[in-house]
């Protein structure tokens, strides 16, 4: 089972690496200055995505050459700025590309960086950032958020379906209260996500006693919880939408699995390995949707606990099931896996193609 379930990974892994990645555009707000008056703002679009766009390539031989992307730009650059504006302190500034500059960085991906430079009345304590440019680049596109306020960070991602943000920049708060939050962020985060109960699930529909469910369970919580204090680090794994169809793919085969071998014996291993996806993919998605380092210590401690805790409410529930748990009859656990697998398709569909 183990041999079937490593080539199975390696053949997605391969398939995963022919797609092209389009999370990779971004804004970069730089505050600078004693009192953070001086702002540099940073505009990063991969060519890739603009040629889907825009039409770069236009000797259609499948490169955008150096000299066809600076003939475009004359008319990509408005386009970009009419796009994007930041609110700060309640004062709306516009983007304006001040200079523009075709970046080649180590994978071999090009991007062209605009950037604007302006200065603020004052110290700021909010920021917000619009894309208006989702109509153009579809419900695809993903563009990541840089806040940095000196050794201080913000992240966040804009999405079709969000495609504006505020963020408050004062990081005066207190250091239990910024950990409180963290803290809540990250359990809210494991507890609604549809994935791991269905895995949960898939466990239970072909146990025979609660040692079946609790002990991959447990294998899984742990390797998850360990996963997850990897991400918030800041180890650079997969990119999200890998991770997250990954957690999908586990739903897929632990139901499949429990129609073709009602009875596994190394369940562990696998619940281990999967875990791991899962909680690399809970690290992802926490990060990449606003964990603020403001008070960076405190705040990925409370972060990581969030996630920890969660978890554990998850094996609780766990728990609490496999002590009352009776077999269900094959007939039942069939029927069962046949509509996770179905739901775990449905999200790894809605996760890599959507």
């Amino acid at each position: 089972m183990i041999l079937r379930l490593a080539l199975l990974l390696s053949s997605i892994g391969s398939n995963l690496g022919l797609v092209h990645e389009t999370d990779t555009s971004y804004s970069r707000l730089r505050f600078e200055g004693q009192d953070r008056t001086s702002v540099d703002w940073t505009v990063r679009f991969d060519v890739h995505d603009l040629d889907r766009v825009f039409r770069l390539d236009e000797d259609r031989d499948g490169f955008v050459q150096p000299e066809e992307l600076g003939r475009a730009l004359e008319r990509i650059s408005p386009v970009i700025e009419a796009g994007m504006q930041c609110e700060i302190d309640g004062e709306v500034i516009p983007f304006r590309s001040d200079s523009s500059e075709l970046v080649d960085d180590e994978s071999g991906s090009l991007f062209v960086d605009w950037t604007h430079r302006f200065e603020l009345a004052s110290s700021p304590r909010s920021a917000g950032l619009e894309l208006r440019l989702f109509d153009r680049f579809g419900e695809w596109h993903r563009h990541f958020v840089i806040l940095e306020l000196r050794t201080e960070s913000h992240r966040d991602v804009l999405t079709a379906d969000r495609p504006s943000l505020e963020v408050e920049l004062d990081s005066t708060l207190p250091p239990l209260e910024r950990a409180w939050r963290a803290f809540a962020s990250g359990w809210l985060e494991v507890i609604s996500g549809l994935d791991h109960w269905l895995f949960l699930a898939a466990l239970l529909l072909i146990a025979r006693d609660r040692h079946e469910v609790m002990m991959p369970a447990v294998g899984w919580t742990g390797a998850a919880m360990a996963a997850i204090g990897g991400s918030v680090l800041e180890i650079d794994w997969l990119s999200g939408r890998v991770l997250e169809s990954g957690a999908a793919l586990s739903v897929i085969y632990l139901a499949i699995e429990n129609v073709v071998a009602p009875a596994p014996k190394q369940r562990l291993p696998v619940a281990m390995l999967f875990g791991l996806v899962h909680g690399l993919a809970i690290g992802e998605r926490l990060m990449s949707e606003g964990l603020s380092l403001f008070g960076r210590g405190w705040a990925i401690t409370g972060y990581w606990l969030g996630g920890a805790t969660g978890l554990l409410c998850l094996l609780a529930a766990a728990a609490l099931l496999a002590r009352r748990w009776r077999a269900l009859p094959r007939a039942g656990s069939i029927a069962g896996s046949i509509a996770l697998a179905a739901a775990g398709a449905w999200l790894f569909v809605h996760r890599f193609f959507l």
